[in-house]
């Protein structure tokens, strides 16, 4: 099979399951081929696949036809113009979360210290933090999260991007790591999806990639505000994601 028919097959295969079936057969096929650029399967629609890259090609598209996310299927997502690594272990970045990197950005040019010190609670990726410290070299950052594999994922990043000796990574729940700590701004993407929206997902088409993601990433509890509502309460100026990208600045 060459590489214009594996593209066929891809987006017929999942035209049924994935609204961007085209866009994902891309992806999956330019990861089997160790392609850079997408633009790079195009170029050489003739190239023949090997069985090796043959069934690897199988595998990935009966994944995807699952529900399995793309991310986690090529290890990597983007986010802010930047690749992160991603697992099942960490949620996968979204392109609305940017809006509360450049609120934070604004706010964080306001605070009178010259060295201000951010925490980032529940850091998953670490794509918040790492993104903040590349965009100020003044900040000094906390990255906590409860999960100590997702912390592994978010070490790994900011070392890849250069901001590691930045950033402290902290194994804990919500503040406690940081008790006592004096900290100018708390910025958070917290689980924010109500608990039955999870539990029913598998049975919505647009919604089946939250099956694959870390559950506790995602529940916010019966009103999916759980956590929400205790990152309102500590008294630090805040920047919180609420709900599909809507963000709530809080006592800045």
């Amino acid at each position: 099979m060459n590489i214009a028919s594996a593209l066929d097959q891809g987006t017929d295969v999942l035209h049924a399951s994935s609204p961007t079936a085209p866009l994902d057969a891309e992806l999956l096929l330019a990861h089997v081929l160790s392609a850079t650029e997408s633009s790079w399967l195009h170029a050489h629609p003739e190239l023949q696949l090997t069985e090796a890259q043959q069934n690897h090609w199988d595998t990935l598209l009966a994944k995807r036809a699952a529900g399995v996310p793309v991310s986690y299927l090529i290890g990597n997502a983007e986010f802010y113009g930047r690749s992160f690594r991603v697992t099942p272990d960490v949620l996968i970045p979204r392109p609305e979360t940017e809006d509360l990197v450049d609120q934070a950005l604004d706010v964080i040019e306001q605070l009178p210290s010259d060295t201000p010190v951010v925490a980032d609670i529940g850091t998953g990726s670490g794509c918040i933090a790492i993104t903040l410290a590349l965009a100020n070299p003044r900040i000094q950052l906390y990255a906590i999260d409860v999960s100590a594999k997702a912390l592994a994922i978010a070490e790994h990043n900011a070392q890849t991007h250069g901001v590691a000796d930045r950033i402290t990574f902290m194994h804990g729940d919500m503040f406690k790591p940081i008790a006592g700590k004096n900290v100018d701004l708390i910025v958070s993407n917290p689980p924010y999806v109500p608990s039955a929206e999870i539990d029913t997902a598998h049975l919505r088409p647009e919604a089946a990639g939250l099956a694959f993601e870390p559950r506790l990433a995602l529940d916010g509890g019966v009103s999916g505000q759980l956590f929400v509502n205790k990152l309102k309460t500590t008294g630090v100026p805040a920047i919180i994601e609420t709900t599909n990208g809507a963000v709530v600045r809080q006592r800045c």
